[in-house]
C-alpha cells in the first residue's frame, strides 16, 4: 500500500494503463492491416520482414512481462499499483501475436 502516491490526481496509474491499452490495440490494428496487405502481395521478403516485426513486438511484450519496469518500454506504462495488470496483459498480448497474427488465415 505504500506504492500509491496520494498527491497524484490518478494514484493507481489509470492514465498509463489506458495509454498502454490504447497503444497496444492501435499497434495490433496496424499489424492486422499490414497482414491483410501482405497477403495480397505474396512476396517472400515482405512476409519475412512482417514475421520479424511480429517477433520483435512479441518479444518486447514478453520482456515487459519478465522484467516489468526494469525494461525501458515498461517504464513508460508501469506506475504504482498497475504493475501486475500490465505485466499479465503483456503476456496475453504476446500469446495473441504469436497465435493470431503469425499463424493467421491465408487466402
Amino acid at each position: 500500500m505504500n506504492d500509491f502516491d496520494v498527491l497524484s490526481p490518478f494514484p493507481f496509474g489509470w492514465l498509463e494503463l489506458f495509454l498502454f491499452y490504447l497503444s497496444s490495440f492501435l499497434l495490433f490494428y496496424i499489424l492486422y492491416k499490414l497482414q491483410i496487405y501482405l497477403l495480397n502481395k505474396e512476396s517472400g521478403f515482405l512476409n519475412l520482414m512482417y514475421l520479424i516485426f511480429i517477433y520483435i513486438v512479441g518479444s518486447s511484450c514478453l520482456i515487459i512481462f519478465k522484467f516489468g519496469d526494469k525494461f525501458f518500454i515498461g517504464e513508460l506504462f508501469i506506475r504504482s499499483g498497475n504493475k501486475d495488470i500490465i505485466r499479465y496483459s503483456c503476456l496475453f498480448f504476446a500469446l495473441y501475436l504469436c497465435i493470431s497474427l503469425t499463424f493467421g488465415k491465408k487466402k
